[in-house]
């Protein structure tokens, strides 16, 4: 894959301005990192920007806030950030412009009751793209080249079937493009949290109507899911992994792969695959037994992949491991190199376009991103120290 030379630049530093002045200014003029970071304390958020080679260095102390539940998209050169439960805004950002001045900042609720608590925005098209929403069951088309409030939502799309029995939301979590196809994770959970079926719901995006897909069956349209709890959904080639976490406080929850076309659901990981993982307590207390919960996955290639296990006794995480997958064999690798991935508390995994493994660390004592060379599983430069725990990682392209 051939690799493209970045720079991240801040108008010739802009010598003499204030701060405030120069993060307003910033921009990007080849590829770079994202990330969003958030208070150990969860009192405040920000996003932090560098070079995906060379000098990694971040820009940190980029759109501030004094509220920590801020997570982030990308599409190309466009950076949004969301502002999830109880906050539900969305704002634009053309990195190549400024990353410090929105092109625009619309409601996410859109007049709905509630907080709309949006995950993800997934975008097709310059004028096309999804909004996610974890505390709604509808998902929003809109148009992200809207220059207005008016003009922003172009449709819904309603997911309350999926409603698990009792609980009022389907808890739609993740959710990705294939073939024209909006592909969307629905956790399910019940009204007491409880992991239950998860299941994907296919959408045609000629139509926006949801395919059957098992139309020899009697009633839901999606696909169910082995994992419960899915907590990230990625496509690669025409394959889709759902990374599903399983109870809080038991149940492992799994790694499922699941063909685009067929929609048929195979299982990579579950509670059986890592029993030396999980181990259980003397007494009656199930808060005292620890289990492992597949919380993320990446992909590299139809023959590698990796997944994050986080290792909880009841709701504390005591660590996460790294786990490579060969999808085509299945065959399971914990990673124990290099060290500088033992002993951490691992919160997002991305790859880039030149097939580097971006780990997130959320460790407050030492948070930052670690960057793994995935042909000899090997760090890829130094260590990338943030100012806060870094949440989630994504990529900007300069077209």
């Amino acid at each position: 894959m051939k690799k493209i030379s970045l720079l991240l630049i801040a108008s010739s530093l802009l010598i003499g301005c204030g701060s405030s002045d120069k993060k307003k200014e910033l921009h990007i003029s080849q590829d770079s990192y994202a990330v969003q970071t958030v208070a150990s304390d969860y009192s405040s958020s920000q996003v932090a920007i560098g070079n995906l080679i060379g000098d990694r260095s971040p820009i940190q102390g980029l759109l501030n806030q004094a509220e920590s539940n801020f997570t982030l998209s990308t599409y190309k050169n466009y950076l949004y950030h969301i502002g999830k439960n109880k906050i539900d805004t969305i704002s634009r950002y053309n990195s190549t412009k400024s990353i410090g001045k929105s092109e625009w900042t619309y409601d996410a609720n859109q007049g709905d009751e509630g907080s709309a608590n949006t995950y993800r925005l997934i975008q097709q098209s310059e004028n096309n793209a999804y909004l996610i929403r974890y505390g709604n069951n509808s998902v929003l088309q809109v148009n992200p080249t809207a220059a207005s409030t008016a003009n922003f939502v172009k449709s819904r799309i309603d997911l309350s079937d999926y409603i698990y029995p009792g609980s009022s939301f389907s808890r739609m979590s993740d959710a990705v493009i294939s073939n024209n196809k909006l592909f969307i994770a629905m956790q399910r959970l019940d009204s007491k949290w409880g992991a239950q079926q998860a299941y994907i719901a296919v959408i045609d995006l000629t139509t926006n109507e949801e395919i059957d897909t098992n139309p020899q069956e009697i009633g839901l349209k999606g696909i169910p899911l082995n994992a419960t709890n899915t907590f990230s959904l990625v496509e690669h080639n025409g394959q889709l992994y759902a990374a599903g976490r399983g109870g809080y406080n038991s149940d492992t929850g799994g790694l499922d792969v699941i063909d685009a076309s067929t929609y048929a659901v195979t299982s990579l990981i579950d509670e059986n695959s890592f029993p030396s993982l999980i181990t259980f307590s003397d007494d009656d207390d199930n808060s005292n037994d620890s289990y492992y919960h597949v919380t993320d996955v990446a992909v590299v290639s139809d023959n590698k992949a990796y997944a994050t296990l986080n290792i909880e006794q009841g709701y504390q995480t005591l660590e996460t491991k790294v786990v490579m997958i060969n999808p085509t064999t299945q065959g399971l690798t914990v990673l124990s190199q290099p060290d500088a991935i033992n002993d951490k508390e691992i919160s997002d995994l991305n790859v880039d376009a030149n097939d580097r493994l971006w780990i997130a660390i959320a460790n407050a004592d030492a948070p930052g991103i670690l960057v793994i060379d995935t042909d000899t599983n090997t760090i890829s430069g130094d260590f990338i120290p943030l100012d806060m725990p870094a949440k989630r990682i994504e990529f900007l392209t300069v077209q």
